[in-house]
């Protein structure tokens, strides 16, 4: 294609939309994130720079995010309509390295033996971080839980 017939296909696409800043992707700074989990977003792009009450959309039905001041994030504009913003990404945090825990996932609380001396319960608690509490008589026992088979492709903070 020449340099001319390029540039007469640029104009009439830009003619077709009435801005293309609406149809790109901008990457953007969380503000705010309010009870109905829409956010403000401060937009790096200066012909943006501040959307309101963007929906923020995740990876499945039925899921939600609590999204932090300072959190950046990827909006986008649903239709190419200034008044639908929406954020779709969110950036990884590298502090994000415990696994999500699930109904049914493993845990470990620890080990209890106990033993009957002169007509009592007596016995030992082994906690899954390997702190032993020896257990009297009448003495509560406060057990520990740690999951040991969370998932390991959904990471947290």
């Amino acid at each position: 294609m020449s340099d001319g017939a390029r540039e007469a296909f640029r104009l009439a696409v830009l003619g077709v939309l009435d801005s293309p800043v609406w149809s790109q992707v901008h990457a953007g700074t969380v503000i705010a994130q309010h009870q109905n989990g829409t956010v403000d977003v401060l937009v790096d792009d200066d012909r943006v720079q501040q959307v309101t009450h963007a929906g923020v959309r995740v990876g499945a039905p039925g899921m939600g995010v609590a999204l932090q001041q300072g959190d950046r994030v990827s909006v986008a504009f649903e239709d190419g309509d200034p008044r639908k913003p929406i954020v779709w990404s969110v950036d990884h945090d590298p502090a994000a390295t415990a696994g999500v825990a699930r109904v049914g996932d493993q845990v470990d609380c620890g080990t209890l033996v106990l033993t009957i001396v002169n007509g009592q319960i007596a016995g030992t608690y082994v906690s899954p971080t390997g702190v032993a509490t020896t257990i009297q008589p009448g003495m509560p026992i406060a057990l520990e839980g740690r999951v040991v088979s969370g998932s390991n492709r959904v990471m947290l903070r």
